[in-house]
């Protein structure tokens, strides 16, 4: 890799971090989900900035071509972060659930409440 793509890159991930703070600064995303991504934009900058990486990472894994390493190592992070999310959205489903049948539970005695009020004047 040369000079000028390794100075590419790393303005671009600079450009990425700073829109990711930007965000969260302005509570478009949590902290907790802007982290991974300043966890892999660190570490596109270290692989940009020291490319001979992926190729001692490639001849440890027993990876033939050095390039590949990076195709499965994004791999495993969107398995990570799919599974992250996944279980979020698991989080989030039992809650609604649950308020849904508080609501519903409200719901019912607040009818029920109407209607012996209903009563009550009715005398």
């Amino acid at each position: 890799m040369n000079v000028r793509t390794q100075i590419l890159i790393a303005i671009l991930v600079l450009l990425g971090l700073a829109g990711i703070v930007r965000l969260v600064k302005k509570n478009k995303i949590q902290l907790k989900y802007a982290l991974p991504w300043c966890f892999l934009a660190a570490a596109i900058l270290l692989l940009a900035l020291f490319p001979q990486g992926t190729v001692w990472l490639a001849k440890v894994s027993g990876v033939g071509q050095h390039i590949n390493i990076i195709f499965f190592l994004g791999f495993c992070f969107l398995l990570v972060l799919i599974f992250a999310l996944t279980m979020v959205v698991s989080g989030l489903s039992q809650k609604a659930k649950r308020a849904i049948q508080e609501l519903g539970i409200l719901r019912e005695r607040l009818d029920a409440l109407e209607k012996l009020l209903e009563n009550e004047e009715k005398r």
